[in-house]
C-alpha cells in the first residue's frame, strides 16, 4: 500500500490510532513531546499474517511540534503479532523518527499536562536549541488485549545532534490501562496495529489509569520533569453519545524555563459519534 498527500505518519499505536477512539481526552506526555503526527509526503505499508512494516518520508517545509519546517524526515514502524486470538491480542512494536535541520533553525521540546485546555503554557520546555543538525525519537511499544483488559505502553528516546556542542538526550515513557465493567472488549486494527472503537456502543462503561514521564533534561538544557497520573472513566450512551471524565495529577520538578509545582485538573469531554 503507497499514500502520498497529508496523512498521519506510522510512528506509534497511539498516533496512528483515530481520534474517535482514544481512549483519554489529550495525548500522553512523550507521545506530545516527541511524535511527528500528521505530514505530507509519501508512505508504503507492508503487512505479513505476524508481521508488519511502515515507512514513510516527508517533504522539506513540515512544520512539527519541535518548530522544525524542513528539510527532510522519515519515520518508520516495525510490528510483531506473536498472539492473536479472536480480539484477544499481544503486539510488539519498534518506531522510529528521523528528522534533519542542518544547524538552520533553533528546535525545541515541550510538554503540558494531559488537559491541553486546562494549562495555556507548556508546563515543560527546553527553550530553544540551536545549531541542530539533526535528531531521532525511537520507541519501543507493546500493545496487548485480554478479555475486558488492555493495556498499551511505551518508552521513548530523543537524541539530538548539535554541530558544535555535545549531544543531547531525552526520554520519556507511558503506559495506559484500560478495563470495561460491562461485557466489552475493544476492536483490533490489525493493517494499523492499533485499538479502534469498543464491540458495542451502547451502555459500555470503560475505566481507565494512565502514568506517563517526560525528562527534557540533560547536560546544558534543563527543561523540566514531568510525571503525570490520569484516572478517567468513559461511558457510550445511546449509540452516538460518549461521555469522558479525566483527572490528572501533573507533577513538574527541576525546570528552569518553566514553573515548578503541581496542577490537579478534571477535565470532560462530550463527543458525538456517527
Amino acid at each position: 500500500n503507497i499514500r502520498i498527500g497529508q496523512f498521519k505518519v506510522p510512528f506509534n499505536s497511539i498516533i496512528n490510532q483515530n481520534a474517535r477512539w482514544f481512549w483519554f481526552n489529550e495525548f500522553t506526555l512523550p507521545v506530545f513531546a516527541f511524535s511527528p503526527i500528521f505530514r505530507r509526503g509519501l508512505s508504503y505499508h507492508l503487512l505479513t499474517p505476524k508481521w508488519n512494516v511502515a515507512v514513510s518520508l516527508f517533504t522539506p517545509k513540515n512544520r512539527n511540534n519541535s518548530g522544525v519546517a524542513g528539510p527532510w524526515g522519515s519515520t518508520q514502524r516495525f510490528l510483531f503479532t506473536p498472539y492473536r486470538k479472536g480480539l484477544n491480542v499481544v503486539q510488539i512494536g519498534l518506531g522510529n523518527w528521523y528528522q534533519t535541520n542542518n544547524g538552520t533553525s533553533a528546535i525545541r521540546f515541550a510538554g503540558i499536562p494531559e488537559a491541553r485546555g486546562a494549562v495555556k503554557i507548556n508546563t515543560v520546555n527546553t527553550g530553544n536549541i540551536n545549531q541542530v543538525e539533526w535528531y531521532d525519537n525511537a520507541e519501543l511499544e507493546t500493545l496487548l488485549q485480554y478479555h475486558h483488559f488492555a493495556f498499551e505502553g511505551g518508552w521513548i528516546i530523543n537524541t539530538t545532534f548539535r554541530l558544535t556542542q555535545p549531544c543531547l538526550h531525552f526520554s520519556g515513557l507511558y503506559a495506559q490501562m484500560s478495563y470495561y465493567l460491562t461485557d466489552t472488549m475493544i476492536k483490533y486494527n490489525r493493517i494499523f496495529g492499533v485499538f479502534g472503537p469498543p464491540t458495542t456502543l451502547k451502555n459500555a462503561w470503560q475505566l481507565l489509569l494512565r502514568v506517563s514521564h517526560l525528562n527534557l533534561n540533560d547536560r546544558d538544557i534543563s527543561g523540566g520533569i514531568e510525571t503525570n497520573v490520569t484516572i478517567g472513566i468513559n461511558a457510550y450512551w445511546l449509540y452516538h453519545i460518549k461521555l469522558g471524565l479525566d483527572y490528572i495529577f501533573a507533577n513538574v520538578k527541576r525546570s528552569s524555563t518553566t514553573v515548578n509545582g503541581h496542577d490537579s485538573i478534571l477535565s470532560i469531554n462530550i463527543q458525538l459519534l456517527f
